[in-house]
């Protein structure tokens, strides 16, 4: 069956290099890592607001 856990180190470092070191064209050249960060950022700033919203208009 072969080394399973070799195998999983070489895919963890290719993971990595892929996702936090080699920028990417289609990103406009930044690192997948960044992008997901920024997501990231905006859905949690976006459900905060709709509870702050719901929180808001339920004393009315």
């Amino acid at each position: 069956m072969g080394n399973n856990t070799h195998f999983q180190k070489l895919f963890d470092k290719l993971r990595i290099d892929f996702n936090r070191i080699r920028p990417h064209e289609a990103l406009n050249m930044k690192i997948p890592e960044q992008v997901y960060d920024l997501l990231n950022h905006l859905i949690r700033i976006l459900i905060y607001s709709s509870h702050i919203f719901v929180g808001s208009s339920k004393g009315m």
